[in-house]
């Protein structure tokens, strides 16, 4: 197509577009007078998309010579490639994270957390439109969906996933510049600790519920929260993974993970406690170390049944993990719903989560000269993280002790 270089007509449209057999990528250019196709046989939008670039230089009035087109210098100066659909951006974005994870820069349950949210809910809703023309209108309906589903701070991570896309759609010159993005106010998702009272309340009534069958047990409960009927009757794990998140620091994730080959024994000095090298979460693979009662309450729920070492620690017998967190969170909120301790004083509703943070919580309170960094590496997260989200709801007069301390 060299000789089309003199052409002086404007290009009209630019369209990429996958062919049928997966193989190749059809690209069909409009000028005022003249319609030109060709096939590029590659499986790589990328390298599509570099040979659009080139052919869109001959069309396009330059001071730079041919031999430079498609150069990455220039291509802010061409006109975006509005054919491409979001869907089609979004698996370049992912295959590029891949190459991350490959690296080492990135976590693999990042990667498998970011593939899930675009392909269950963000491209249902935004794939098939072209990145160009995608209205405002859309992603402010997209927020509304979402924060009528999940916590405020959920819906910011669905959107910083959004914004990324937009990003790497403008690196890769499909866009000029990315769309202003409805705010989210990520505050609104700290969850509210049990006071040293309140745990101790769970832990008595958890015990006396063991065995018992759910009071407002029903076919159509059943149907509504998919709980099996095996599993109305309250269970051991429950009572020991309560006591063993808030003495281990672990999130609800980590439990349903969590292997006995996983914990070991250990022992420094006069204190005896558990190790635990549990899968990666969140980017972190660093052990985290338990406090005494967390020995105990392992000990206990290793006597209720035989142990092999690739067993799951919490419902071994549920090959299915998620549902087995979704069984410990049930149960937990029939705990709670009995207690009246299901929201807290401000009418923010507690989980499964609810947990770690009381963890964190009482080591700030009671723990004897506790630093946040150390605090913050056991589990498995940043200082900041703390300030921001774990800590937030902790007052000075808590800590009037400290405050008025002398050396």
């Amino acid at each position: 197509m060299s000789d089309t270089r003199a052409e002086s007509s404007r290009v009209r449209m630019l369209q990429i577009s996958q062919q049928a057999d997966g193989h190749a990528w059809a690209i069909e250019l409009k000028t005022e007078t003249r319609v030109y196709r060709l096939s590029v046989d590659s499986e790589s939008l990328v390298s599509a998309s570099q040979l659009a670039l080139s052919v869109i230089e001959q069309f396009i009035d330059r001071e730079v010579p041919l031999q430079m087109t498609g150069a990455d210098a220039h291509r802010k100066e061409l006109a975006p490639i509005s054919g491409v659909s979001f869907y089609q951006v979004a698996l370049e974005f992912l295959e590029s994270e891949r190459g991350r994870v490959r690296q080492g820069g990135l976590a693999k349950e990042s990667l498998r957390i970011m593939t899930n949210r675009l392909e269950a809910v963000i491209c249902p809703v935004l794939g098939e439109l072209p990145m160009a023309s995608i209205p405002g209108s859309l992603l402010v309906n997209l927020r509304s969906s979402l924060i009528a589903k999940y916590s405020t701070v959920t819906v910011h991570q669905y959107f910083v996933l959004v914004r990324k896309i937009f990003r790497f759609a403008v690196e890769m010159g499909y866009i000029h510049e990315p769309p202003a993005l409805p705010l989210i106010d990520a505050k609104g998702g700290v969850r509210s600790p049990f006071s040293a009272a309140e745990y101790a309340q769970l832990m008595r009534h958890a015990k006396l519920l063991i065995g018992q069958y759910h009071p407002a047990a029903s076919p159509e409960l059943v149907k509504k929260r998919g709980i099996r009927q095996e599993h109305l009757i309250f269970a051991p794990d429950t009572y020991a993974a309560i006591r063993f998140m808030v003495n281990g620091f672990l999130r609800p994730g980590d439990l349903r993970l969590l292997r006995h080959r996983h914990v070991s024994f250990a022992k420094q000095k006069d204190l005896h406690y558990l190790k635990l090298t549990s899968p990666t979460n969140k980017g972190h693979s660093a052990p985290v170390v338990t406090l005494v009662p967390a020995v105990r309450a392992y000990e206990w729920l290793t006597r209720q049944r035989p142990v092999n070492p690739d067993d799951y620690v919490f419902l071994p017998q549920v090959a299915n993990r998620k549902y087995a967190l979704s069984v410990l969170g049930f149960q937990f909120e029939w705990l709670l719903n009995e207690l009246g301790l299901r929201l807290d004083q401000n009418g923010r509703p507690r989980t499964l989560y609810s947990l770690r943070h009381t963890a964190i919580m009482l080591r700030l309170l009671y723990g004897k000269n506790i630093d946040l960094l150390t605090l913050a590496r056991n589990a498995r997260t940043s200082v900041d993280m703390l300030n921001r989200f774990y800590a937030s709801t902790l007052v000075p007069e808590q800590n009037i002790e400290m405050l008025q301390s002398r050396r």
